[in-house]
């Protein structure tokens, strides 16, 4: 008999982000998963009934902006196909992806709902309070973390934290949620970085301490913690949680012991627990705890350092409790040691991060006493209610030299890092995307023939290199299964005309894809429709332009695409042919 595996799957009808899952063995039949189904939604109709479909994409792009559902007929290119009853679930899933949708659920025509909770009157919990509560009864980090228990303690989708263990479980990145992150790295890779002699001499000093040989992890935290006091101006200090867990080190600032920084002491690599899943499990369990820490956590999204110390090396992690906790690395694992063929210049990265920290926990404890100082006169809303992340970079310069402020409303994409917001004082909505590469001058090329988005502003680069790019925000848009054929004819005959502008401007798109392509109705009539192309983010010079090294090879891409390929037009012309193809198609299947 196989083992159990659980699948991931979405019903139509519902949000795109509630994504159900389904334990079952491979060697079980689909109607076996059909009957399974019908018990969790409640069904009083035959589980024959319902219509499986395989899927079986990553869950990144199915949650993707405008990520368009194929027709409901068998497609040999990408594997979609109906489930038939009889068949094994092996027979479509011989080794599912954890991070994957494996189907989609087509219901009957009576509704295919979960049973609601019962209400008994109360206001509905935020997500971020329901998290706060579940993270503070879990057990202490170093329990949690032992590998035995981790691996099913953050299964998705619905991860505890989101700290990239496993892959899927991924959050925005800290650096567009607080400055305090960027400045940090920008510090750090600053080559005019003021480095006082004493900075340096405590360097030399960590890495003589750091390369020592330590008994256990608290004779390692006793000999480095003096120095880490030294270099931050800090006192730290051990608390223990409600479950009496006890957290190695915390550096508090004002009165509201708000954490700047968080230190993780492991004495070497090797042990029952993975010190970055420890280290962001102990961050996690910080804040919820009750009393001035609610309070100020009730007022911001709680950004902290935390230093992870795993024998001789020292990793730096940024955190911000949204929803849920976000953890990412800012540096690499760093040796603390004086290495010999650096001759000194591996003592000079010691002083430059610390002196970065320094600057970061400075910046963090004026950010957290002007929450303090100002508690009591916020009229804003309650953070734990909050629902959407909020990006720190909330205004921008008008053509006029006003001052545009941002105020953000919806999360569209997580993927793509895209928010709805309103600009004041125009009063216009617009669409904010956040992303390491955009190019300005194709985007203005197509804006010129109407065939983008009006671009509004792009930011110079923050700290960690994000770009702010404001455009118009488009509405009104068409379902492309809707298309006539006129409809075929006039989107594709804009698309075509968007690509050749392009290769005629020397300057290829990349990723034409229908999450790029936008068609707008633009009057009563829906054959008055308006052809855009978005994201702009792959876009280069002919030759020069390349694939990112990240590329996701299972989207299907043209021929000749690998990771860090050079883009050509010859692509464009590939992604054209499909949709010409996936149009038509649609016109034919009605």
């Amino acid at each position: 008999m196989s083992d159990p595996v659980v699948l991931s799957c979405w019903v139509v009808g519902d949000d795109r982000e509630e994504i159900g899952l389904i334990s079952m063995l491979l060697d079980d039949r689909v109607y076996a998963l059909q009957e399974a189904l019908k018990e969790e939604y409640k069904l009083s109709t035959a589980a024959k009934k319902i219509a499986l479909w395989k899927l079986d994409i990553p869950m990144d792009t199915f949650c993707a902006e405008n990520y368009v559902l194929p027709p409901l007929k068998k497609d040999e290119h990408t594997g979609f196909e109906r489930m038939i009853p009889i068949s094994r679930v092996s027979r479509y899933f011989p080794t599912p992806h954890d991070d994957h949708v494996h189907f989609i659920v087509v219901p009957p025509k009576v509704s295919l709902k979960r049973a609601a909770p019962s209400d008994n009157g109360a206001e509905p919990e935020s997500k971020r309070m329901r998290n706060v509560e579940e993270v503070r009864k879990m057990a202490g980090p170093s329990t949690i973390a032992m590998v035995s228990v981790y691996k099913t303690a953050n299964i998705g989708p619905d991860h505890k934290l989101l700290n990239l263990r496993p892959a899927a479980a991924r959050g925005p990145p800290v650096t567009i949620l607080h400055s305090v992150f960027g400045e940090f790295i920008e510090d750090f890779h600053d080559v005019s970085l003021e480095v006082s002699a004493d900075m340096y001499r405590t360097a030399i000093e960590f890495c003589k301490l750091s390369c020592d040989v330590y008994e256990n992890d608290t004779a390692r935290k006793t000999r480095l913690r003096p120095l880490f006091s030294r270099a931050m101006g800090t006192l730290a200090h051990s608390i223990k949680f409600e479950t009496n867990a006890v957290a190695d080190d915390v550096v508090t600032v004002a009165q509201a012991r708000a954490a700047s920084q968080i230190y993780q002491y492991k004495n070497e690599m090797l042990g029952p627990s993975e010190p970055y899943v420890q280290a962001s499990l102990t961050y996690a369990k910080y804040w919820p705890q009750a009393g001035d820490i609610a309070n100020t956590r009730r007022h911001c999204h709680c950004p902290t350092f935390i230093l992870l110390v795993v024998g001789p090396w020292i990793c730096i992690l940024g955190a911000v409790w949204l929803q849920r906790p976000v953890i990412e690395p800012l540096t690499p694992f760093i040796m603390m040691a004086d290495l010999p063929n650096e001759h000194g210049k591996q003592v000079g990265l010691i002083a430059k991060l610390l002196r970065a920290l320094k600057n970061g926990h400075d910046r963090l404890a004026t950010y957290y006493g002007e929450i303090i100082a100002n508690i009591d006169t916020f009229t804003t809303t309650d953070v734990d209610k909050e629902t959407t992340p909020l990006p720190y970079l909330d205004s921008y310069p008008l053509p006029s030299g006003e001052k545009a402020t941002l105020v953000y409303e919806d999360l569209l994409s997580n993927t793509k890092l895209v928010w709805t917001a309103t600009s004041h004082p125009t009063e216009e909505k617009v669409a904010v995307k956040f992303t390491k590469s955009y190019n300005v001058e194709a985007h203005r090329l197509l804006e010129s023939l109407d065939l983008a988005p009006n671009l509004h502003y792009v930011s110079p680069p923050n700290g960690a290199g994000w770009l702010m790019v404001v455009t118009e925000y488009v509405d009104a848009l068409v379902d492309p299964w809707a298309l006539s054929g006129e409809d075929v004819r006039q989107v594709y005959g804009g698309l075509e005309k968007a690509v050749d502008a392009l290769h005629a401007d020397g300057l290829v798109f990349g990723d034409l894809r229908f999450p790029n392509i936008l068609i707008q109705k633009t009057a009563g009539d829906i054959k008055s429709l308006r052809v855009l192309l978005i994201d702009f983010d792959m876009c280069g010079k002919d030759g020069v332009a390349r694939y990112p090294m990240n590329l996701n090879e299972e989207l299907g891409w043209p021929d000749g695409v690998a990771p860090n390929s050079v883009i050509e037009k010859e692509h464009d012309k590939a992604w054209l042919k499909r949709i010409y193809q996936a149009l038509n198609g649609m016109v034919i299947d009605g």
